[in-house]
């Protein structure tokens, strides 16, 4: 499978047009495979992640059911939410990604403060100006408790990024970049927070939110942390 995408996924359309492309991995092509590693992945974490149960909505077992390949273009400089704005783990099969990852309770209220206004723009306002970011500005959002936390991602490394963070990522290293992910979820009061707040940006930009109205109701604890 790997072997397979690795050769073949830069003549995916959305190279020349978005430096990036995905492709489901499917069952008897690998997708036992990386189920497996999955539980492996996700023994460390506690409390465990939620499985798709039958009270939720066809699309959301699903994302959760799915794993990805994904391919990245040498060089290419990408900045978002995760998929789905839920969590994910990003295992790196080949090349090497430096991320830059911030969470949105601390991003927001500090963009607002440097932009002296109360409006970031939803959220291709609020990724415009991440992405655009100067190491003196990396500075004074930390000086407003915004902290961005950054790593390294090396070839067979497994990276977790929290529900309703902004990402940015680049690639650093190798000429193939390209690796396997997976949606997961953490219930937590955090990411019921983070997750509202995504939500916000969403219906700031004019997008579609039934969806994650839906998905929040499952992100916050039953009983209180």
């Amino acid at each position: 499978m790997l072997t397979s995408f690795g050769g073949s996924y830069k003549k995916n359309p959305n190279m020349k047009t978005v430096g990036e492309c995905q492709e489901l991995v499917v069952k008897n092509n690998g997708l036992d495979e990386c189920q497996e590693m999955w539980q492996s992945v996700a023994a460390l974490f506690s409390p465990s992640f939620l499985q798709p149960a039958d009270d939720m909505e066809g699309y959301l077992k699903n994302v959760l059911k799915a794993t990805w390949l994904y391919g990245l273009d040498a060089g290419g400089n990408y900045i978002s939410h995760m998929p789905n704005g839920l969590g994910s783990l990003r295992f790196q099969c080949s090349g090497e990604v430096a991320w830059i990852l911030f969470e949105l309770k601390q991003l927001i209220p500090a963009v607002k403060i440097l932009l002296k206004k109360d409006d970031v723009g939803g959220l291709d306002g609020l990724n415009k100006f991440t992405q655009a970011l100067t190491s003196a500005e990396l500075e004074a959002l930390e000086g407003h408790g915004c902290v961005a936390h950054h790593c390294r991602q090396a070839e067979g490394q497994v990276m977790y990024a929290p529900v309703g963070w902004v990402a940015a990522e680049r690639s650093v290293k190798g000429v193939l970049v390209y690796g396997i992910r997976k949606v997961v979820m953490l219930t937590s009061n955090v990411a019921y927070e983070n997750y509202s707040l995504l939500q916000g940006l969403f219906e700031a930009s004019g997008k579609p939110v039934d969806k994650m109205k839906t998905t929040l109701s499952f992100l916050q604890p039953a009983e209180p942390e």
